[in-house]
């Protein structure tokens, strides 16, 4: 008897916000709009005799709205005051008004010159960056120096220190081999591929993989990278760790079949 009693109150408000939200929509001039008295019985009077499908087909009418959905037509469900066009997201984001609108807004993004626009972005944080003041680099230095989680910048500078087979294999090949060798490959020399060891002069790179570099991502990373610098008249070896670890000899006997070969190319290209 409680439960329908609340029921009933919660359907009787419910109009009433619904009437408020159409005449806010529609701009109905409240004095003439039709005016819906939410129920309030007495504490212990008797509750009226209407059963709960007579209830909502009396508010139906005032709570709930049937609309036809822009992208597929279907119809759906929704209150007066909402501005709903879709019956889901999926409608949504396939309709051709809502994708030219995203597009248009992705563009103003990207080619515009606002100050929302990435160009616009981009030369805000150029004009007002902090770190280019000496005193802000010095105090960050200081805040990790002081949280124990600072390191010297080498490898590249990205703070992580060279791997123990890397090191190993560079110690067993001789001082002619160096280590993170850079290839820049953007209009500046910021963006660069990384070599774990290098030869210069007959051009030889020898990258020791890791369990990591089995991941199908990380493999094509480095099909582009193998062919970027074999474009470039390199000689790409790939070693894994365990082969380092566990077969150095062997290792550092076909790394240095490769040389000879290379400088016997070089020493016939010469004549």
């Amino acid at each position: 008897m409680r439960l329908l009693k609340g029921f009933n109150l919660f359907l009787k408000s419910g109009a009433e916000t619904a009437r408020i939200c159409t005449m806010s929509r529609l701009k109905i001039d409240s004095t003439h709009a039709p005016v819906v008295t939410p129920f309030s019985p007495q504490e212990d009077g008797p509750l009226p005799e209407t059963s709960r499908a007579e209830t909502l087909s009396s508010v139906s009418t005032d709570l709930f709205v049937t609309k036809n959905c822009e992208t597929c037509g279907k119809p759906f469900v929704s209150r007066p005051c909402q501005k709903r066009r879709f019956c889901g997201r999926r409608c949504k984001y396939d309709s051709p008004r809502v994708r030219q609108l995203l597009s248009e807004s992705a563009k103003a993004r990207k080619g515009g010159t606002g100050p929302f626009s990435s160009k616009g972005a981009s030369e805000r944080m150029k004009a007002h960056n902090p770190t280019k003041d000496p005193l802000v680099r010095e105090k960050i230095a200081k805040s990790k120096r002081a949280r124990g989680d600072w390191r010297p910048p080498v490898q590249g500078g990205n703070g992580r220190s060279m791997p123990v087979p890397q090191q190993i294999l560079l110690e067993a090949l001789g001082p002619e081999w160096v280590s993170e060798k850079r290839f820049p490959w953007g209009a500046s020399a910021i963006p660069a591929y990384l070599a774990d060891i290098a030869h210069e002069q007959s051009k030889i790179v020898v990258e020791v993989d890791g369990e990591n570099h089995r991941d199908d991502k990380v493999r094509a990373r480095d099909a582009r990278k193998d062919t970027f610098l074999s474009e470039r008249g390199w000689f790409v070896l790939r070693v894994s760790n365990r082969e380092v670890l566990e077969n150095l000899d062997t290792v550092v006997a076909s790394i240095t079949s490769a040389l000879q070969v290379r400088r016997t190319l070089f020493l016939e290209a010469e004549k």
